[in-house]
């Protein structure tokens, strides 16, 4: 199993036609693979989340800046200052 902080997120699956193809070496080997795999795979995750997360940031920064500035200007329309 491919698993991050105590949760499996999938499998990697190995398979071969000869019965005990595999010995202990080989196991141990797909099991540190399947580690860096799932450690992959949830950086991959974690990477996207933080790009939605600045895109709407962003978002949010150019519609307070605009607001910003729709007031700046009603201000000077008016003669108030702001």
């Amino acid at each position: 199993p491919m698993i991050v902080r105590g949760q499996v997120i999938g499998v990697l699956s190995i398979q071969h036609l000869e019965p005990g193809a595999y010995n202990t070496d080989h196991v141990r080997l797909l099991e540190m693979i399947a580690t860096q795999a799932a450690v992959a795979v949830e950086n991959a995750r974690l990477y996207a989340l933080a790009q939605q997360e600045l895109a709407e940031r962003r978002r949010i920064q150019e519609a307070l800046t605009a607001s910003e500035e729709r007031l700046r200007l009603a201000a000077e329309a008016t003669g108030a200052y702001v």
